[in-house]
């Protein structure tokens, strides 16, 4: 009968989006599919066939389309006479129409699964399930969830071309919120030695070279200060996040990025220490620790960033509530809470950066030859 395989057809594609959409993947429909019977009966074409006129229909057709109109599958049997290509064109005219009709119910049901099961997504620039773990312990958003980029089997990278932190951050920010059309928070980070001028900064990862191990990263740093005393090897870790608003252009068609800066101070220790951290961890000491202490937090500059106070040692107290309303206020509007006391303002570590002025930042920062990319329609 092809009623109930029909329905279950449509009904099957929107059970998949309505999945899609609870797990943040819905990048991942490319259009609509939906099903719909069609016959001749007593000599008259007839759309979506009850049990009664299958049964006795003398040209019988099962139509599976796509909203790009083409087709998925098509069946027909000339159960009581033999059709022509003019009946099978009239046949698929009709198809026509109620696969139309199908999609836009299929439509309405998308719509209503959005609005009950599906809360105000951002997406954090990152295919690291561990950064995606730690921006959600730090932040805790009580009406958002943090989706990374394979959850939208975004497979694009952008180029961290920036100069800055602040720059590589916004970059990334404003190249995935583009593409995915959601707000988006991207970060950068690093570590800044005062003896090297402020080296590697922008380079932490690529130090020793682009394809460099951490362990010749920290050779080549312990080699570069190996002749300084612990007072001369003063250093920090600096996070920028970046939160790029896809939804509120700027007159020139940029989007508008808030900043928040953390800084974790400590120095360069003179060898290599412990078994479980990776990057620079095993030769940065915190500030807050005596020559030789070992007991930092990698997260703590990030967590700074986030609106979290490390406490002394380097392991933060729980996340500021106001931090997220920060990197989340619309433009034109002060970057904390109405309802935050004019010291908490003073103290919040993060500010809503001038569009304008970031754009032509990031401009300036771009390879010759450059060109964004377009906006992907939406669905």
């Amino acid at each position: 009968m092809a009623a109930p395989r029909t329905a279950s057809i449509t009904g099957g594609y929107v059970a998949l989006a309505a999945a899609l959409i609870t797990f943040g993947m819905e990048r991942l429909l490319v259009g609509k599919v939906a099903a719909v019977s069609v016959g001749m009966v007593g000599g008259a074409n007839l759309l979506d066939l009850d049990y009664a006129e299958d049964h006795v229909a003398q040209v019988d057709f099962n139509v599976v389309g796509t909203d790009a109109g083409r087709y998925v599958e098509l069946q027909g049997t000339a159960e009581g006479r033999a059709f022509s290509r003019e009946d099978l064109d009239g046949l698929l005219d009709l198809a026509k129409i109620g696969l139309g009709q199908l999609f836009e119910a299929q439509a309405a049901a998308i719509a209503t699964v959005q609005a009950v099961t599906s809360a105000p997504r951002i997406l954090v620039a990152t295919r690291s399930r561990h950064k995606l773990g730690e921006l959600r312990d730090l932040l805790r958003p009580r009406r958002a969830t943090l989706v990374a980029l394979d959850d939208l089997g975004i497979a694009e990278e952008a180029e961290e071309t920036g100069a800055t932190f602040a720059a590589n951050a916004a970059l990334k920010a404003r190249f995935y919120a583009r593409l995915s059309g959601l707000s988006t928070l991207a970060d950068d980070s690093g570590l800044e030695v005062d003896a090297l001028g402020g080296s590697p900064g922008v380079r932490t990862r690529r130090y020793a070279g682009e394809d460099a191990t951490d362990e010749q990263n920290n050779a080549k740093l312990l080699a570069a200060l190996a002749a300084l005393p612990p007072e001369e090897r003063g250093a920090r870790y600096r996070c920028v996040l970046a939160l790029a608003l896809p939804g509120r252009a700027g007159p020139r068609g940029g989007l508008p990025v808030v900043l928040a800066r953390g800084t974790f101070s400590g120095r360069i220790a003179v060898a290599p220490r412990g078994a479980n951290g990776f990057g620079y961890d095993p030769i940065f000491e915190p500030a807050s620790e005596p020559p030789g202490g070992r007991d930092r937090r990698r997260v703590a500059a990030r967590a700074q960033a986030g609106g979290v106070t490390p406490r002394p040692g380097g392991a933060p107290h729980g996340p500021d509530p106001r931090a997220f309303r920060v990197l989340t206020a619309p433009p034109g509007r002060p970057a904390w809470s109405r309802g935050a006391s004019r010291a908490a303002r003073r103290r919040m570590p993060t500010r809503r950066v001038d569009e304008e002025h970031h754009e032509r930042v990031a401009a300036l920062e771009l390879p010759p030859g450059h060109v964004e990319r377009p906006v992907p329609a939406p669905m």
